[in-house]
C-alpha cells in the first residue's frame, strides 16, 4: 500500500492523500471488500504510537473482522459461481 510505505517513511502529508483517495474509492463499493479492513491498518497503528492501546485494539479488531467477512463473502461467490 503505497499510503503505509509514505508513512513508514516519514511522509505523512502524501500518505493521508493516498489514504483519503482510497477511502473515497471505497466508499463508492456498494459492498464488503478488504480494503476497507486494510485502511483500519493506518488507525491501529497511529494510536498504538500514541499510547492508546486500548483504541489500537479496537481498531485492529475492527480490521480483522472486516477482512474476515470480506474473505468469507468472496469464498461464497467463488462457490456459487462454480455451481455448488
Amino acid at each position: 500500500m503505497i499510503g503505509m510505505n509514505l508513512a513508514v517513511r516519514g511522509e505523512i502529508g502524501p500518505a493521508g492523500g493516498w489514504f483519503g483517495r482510497t477511502q473515497r474509492l471505497v466508499e463508492r463499493e456498494d459492498r464488503n471488500c478488504v480494503e476497507q479492513g486494510w485502511l483500519l491498518v493506518p488507525a491501529a497503528l497511529q494510536k498504538q504510537a500514541m499510547g492508546d492501546y486500548e483504541a489500537a485494539y479496537a481498531a485492529a479488531a475492527a480490521e480483522t473482522r472486516s477482512t474476515s467477512r470480506s474473505t468469507s463473502l468472496r469464498a461464497e461467490r467463488q462457490h456459487r459461481r462454480h455451481g455448488h
